[in-house]
């Protein structure tokens, strides 16, 4: 009961969570990239917090790219990602994930592409990733028991344990990243 009361709370907050973004004048800009541009939590906005889209995520600071599943850099690692079943060859066991690098479906993937690359270093430097579940992407609905039913929510910091090449569902190379969660968070909740 106390965390639907701070989620509701939350989002009766205008500044970041505007119910209606047309015609509505913000009463503050969003974070500036340089502000959330890092690796672990975002300050004042718990786990399990939930967006109604990918741009009220980005303008959170939760998430910036409002396309892109990976957001990172290819020197540092990956602040955060977002699962919406976009990747057939997505696992999501909750706590554990085999996310799927960004390319095409249907060719190989690119292992040295910038936003892959992010997730590699991010499995050698261990510094925590944010990840983002949403109920899915482009009209296809996210199977996962994990996603929500609709829009977003931030299910917490994971770690990327390992990165590798396989071989995809469809014939190509791939990249794939294992990723899991940290302890000591709120329990990711079961949609079914």
């Amino acid at each position: 009961m106390a965390m639907e009361a701070l989620r509701a709370k939350l989002m009766a907050n205008t500044q970041f969570y505007p119910p209606d973004r047309m015609g509505q004048e913000r009463k503050s800009q969003p974070p500036e990239p340089e502000e959330v541009q890092h690796f672990g939590s975002v300050e004042d906005i718990p786990v399990l917090t939930t967006f109604a889209d990918r741009q009220r995520c980005a303008d959170s600071g939760m998430h910036r790219p409002t396309q892109a599943g990976i957001w990172g850099s290819s020197e540092y690692g990956a602040y955060s990602i977002v699962m919406s079943g976009g990747y057939d060859d997505d696992d999501d066991e909750g706590n554990k994930i085999i996310y799927t690098g960004t390319g095409p479906a249907n060719v190989d993937q690119d292992p040295h592409y910038r936003d892959n690359l992010s997730l590699k270093i991010s499995a050698e430097t261990k510094n925590p990733v944010r990840v983002i579940r949403g109920a899915g992407h482009n009209g296809k609905r996210n199977n996962s028991p994990w996603a929500p039913a609709e829009g977003l929510r931030y299910d917490g910091l994971y770690v990327v344990t390992r990165a590798y090449i396989d071989k995809g569902k469809k014939g190509n190379k791939i990249c794939r990243f294992e990723l899991v969660r940290l302890p000591g968070q709120l329990k990711i909740p079961k949609r079914y």
